[in-house]
């Protein structure tokens, strides 16, 4: 009986530590974005690269979405040049973007 409660604990403990691996750190990541002329941009696609995971700003260019620590955010507006930045530890970031030549 002794022998049988190690091997469950022992199971246990290598299922918690796996999950644990698998888990991805997500983080908060708000911000603006504007145009070139500092004006808040509405309706700017906000998505986490490689994902279908996103949201779009506001009517005052802000936004809020959850991120895997590290990963990449994508912002696109048609007539814009689309811009990535890294999300790092989570936080604000602030994007301008620029509009395109024609």
């Amino acid at each position: 009986m002794k022998n049988v409660l190690h091997v469950v604990l022992l199971l246990l403990c290598s299922t918690m530590l796996i999950q644990s691996a698998w888990a991805q750190n997500n983080v908060k990541v708000t911000g603006r974005v504007t145009d070139e002329a500092n004006q808040p941009l509405p309706g700017v696609n906000v998505v986490v690269s490689g994902t279908t995971n996103g949201t779009i700003t506001d009517f005052d260019g802000n936004y809020s979405l959850s991120a895997p620590q590290g990963s990449e955010i994508s912002f696109s507006f048609i007539g814009y040049v689309a811009q990535t930045q890294n999300v790092g530890n989570g936080g604000t970031v602030n994007v301008s973007l620029q509009p395109e030549s024609k």
